[in-house]
């Protein structure tokens, strides 16, 4: 008996320490993750501000120049929905009109920070860009080449739509969460009853 009451006595400080410091794992790690969500929120809000701080819509001739190269993006999408119909087309045509369009795709952005000209319009017109050329397009070309080379009908619709889709509901996320701001009208409290704008989300 004398022997086990002594135990506790001669433990270690080390494993001491060590049960201390396991007590407070819990803690620690909610900390870490309290400090790192608020880093995300800062990093959200800073993009939420660089965001609204571009003007609505392109002034100049200066600043069409990348909704310009946009344009080639949805003209790469709708050379590819044409080739659609072109019957005993090679694959490889359809690969050389995405990767073209791809590349447009880069190249906007890039024209955009360099001559520093961002809207809230670009933004907006890049996202349906790269829904018609990279999403609706090559979902298109797809189906209709997949069944001309006696792919299953159903099957072929299938993973065309879903690809589709897919195209869509992340387009849509992308407006709605990072990019989304419209004006509604709300009567403010004074004596005059005028409207103001608010930003709120994206219509539709």
């Amino acid at each position: 008996m004398v022997a086990r009451s002594r135990l506790p006595a001669q433990c270690d400080n080390g494993d001491a320490q060590e049960v201390v410091q396991r007590s407070h794992w819990p803690l620690h790690q909610f900390e870490e993750q309290k400090r790192s969500m608020e880093e995300a929120n800062e990093i959200e809000e800073a993009a939420i501000e660089r965001q609204a701080s571009k003007p609505l819509m392109p002034v100049g001739l200066r600043a069409l120049i990348p909704n310009l190269v946009t344009c080639i993006v949805i003209l790469s999408g709708c050379i590819l929905m044409t080739f659609a119909s072109v019957l005993g087309l090679k694959p490889w045509a359809g690969v050389v009109v995405v990767f073209i369009g791809l590349l447009a795709d880069i190249l906007d952005g890039m024209t955009a920070r360099k001559l520093k000209v961002g809207t809230k319009f670009g933004s907006f017109f890049d996202e349906l860009a790269d829904l018609t050329a990279f999403g609706i397009g090559p979902a298109v070309y797809f189906m209709r080449h997949g069944i001309d080379n006696g792919g299953s009908f159903l099957a072929t619709r299938v993973v065309g739509y879903l690809y589709m889709l897919a195209s869509v509901y992340r387009i849509s996320r992308e407006l709605v969460v990072h990019r989304a701001e419209t004006f509604v009208l709300r009567r403010d409290n004074d004596k005059h009853g005028k409207f103001n704008s608010h930003s709120l989300g994206l219509p539709l």
